[in-house]
């Protein structure tokens, strides 16, 4: 059963209702985000579910019609049919208004309670929905930063850092844009000479449980590349792996070959029940510091995942 089947299965388990769940569903009561075209005529609802072990289980998604005496008690009520062995999950979002307008607000790592009960999921972190970046938000994000002698800092998107270590590393950003990279007593490749026809990308520090910053060669020289046009989502940041609007924000490997590019959540989502490792040969999980000491959840699939020193992209 591919991926797409499961999450068609697992919309038939969210339903939206009229008043109150049912005794043998879990009640969502879901407040709506602020948009400048009044009401919110639809919302699309994702959870990520994990079970004790932190495992993760099938996505469910469903989108459903908001009408005027929806949001009659303030919020909308979704009946969550509990799937077998959930016991927290990551709850996304999407008001949508007539207008065209669209508003995302995230709960990361929330218990589930049990069949009967109420959770509620509120509007306190709405942020708008950039309809140019496939779903991403446009409030900004977290930047995180590595360096490939295992110290790490991390600068986020107001200003704030902190550091383990206190060197200058490498850094990319959440929006995708990268800044200046050095490795301790190594300067970095940038602006320095490259061959346009057997050397197109290079992934700096991106060795074991780092973020790296991916370059690539133009005009005989290694830039910072554009992470928006040259990592392909479907590729590295499938579906299958449990994001919501993946945005790539660095890489994983050293040097021209076997590196990945890595993604978080368009708003990034603490790791929570998440552990960096590889799973499987291929996909890859790191937490990265969002710089305001918070380890975001950052994934990807690798064409080789190796797990020895902590996991990395190899060739």
């Amino acid at each position: 059963m591919s991926s797409g089947d499961f999450i068609l299965r697992g919309a038939a388990l969210l339903l939206l209702l009229g008043s109150c769940a049912r005794p043998s569903e879990v009640e969502l009561r879901l407040f709506p985000c602020g948009l400048a075209g009044a009401l919110p005529v639809s919302v699309d609802l994702d959870v990520q579910g994990y079970d004790a072990a932190g495992t993760a289980l099938a996505p469910l998604r469903a989108s459903f019609v908001v009408t005027a005496n929806v949001l009659d008690d303030g919020y909308a009520t979704v009946g969550l049919r509990r799937p077998p062995g959930i016991s927290t999950a990551d709850f996304t979002l999407t008001w949508r208004d007539a207008a065209g307008g669209a508003q995302l607000v995230m709960h990361p790592a929330l218990v589930v309670p049990k069949v009967g009960e109420v959770l509620e999921l509120g509007a306190e972190m709405c942020a708008p929905v950039d309809s140019t970046s496939s779903g991403s938000s446009s409030s900004g994000g977290a930047s995180s930063t590595s360096s490939s002698s295992g110290e790490s800092s991390s600068t986020s998107s107001s200003g704030g850092t902190s550091t383990s270590g206190g060197t200058s590393t490498s850094s990319s950003t959440s929006t995708g844009e990268t800044t200046a990279s050095s490795t301790t007593g190594e300067p970095s490749i940038a602006g320095s000479d490259c061959n346009m026809i057997d050397e197109q990308f290079y992934c700096e520090n991106g060795g074991p449980s780092e973020l790296g910053t991916l370059f690539e060669c133009v005009g005989e020289v290694w830039v910072e590349a554009d992470l928006k046009l040259r990592c392909k989502l479907d590729d590295y940041c499938p579906m299958t792996l449990g994001l919501f609007g993946p945005m790539a924000v660095g890489c994983s490997g050293l040097g021209l070959t076997g590196w990945a590019c890595l993604c978080q959540d368009a708003v990034p989502v603490p790791c929570g029940a998440d552990v960096e490792q590889c799973t499987g040969n291929m996909n890859i999980t790191l937490c990265v510091d969002d710089g305001q000491g918070t380890l975001m959840r950052t994934k990807g699939v690798c064409v080789s995942c190796d797990n020895t020193d902590g996991p990395w992209c190899k060739g």
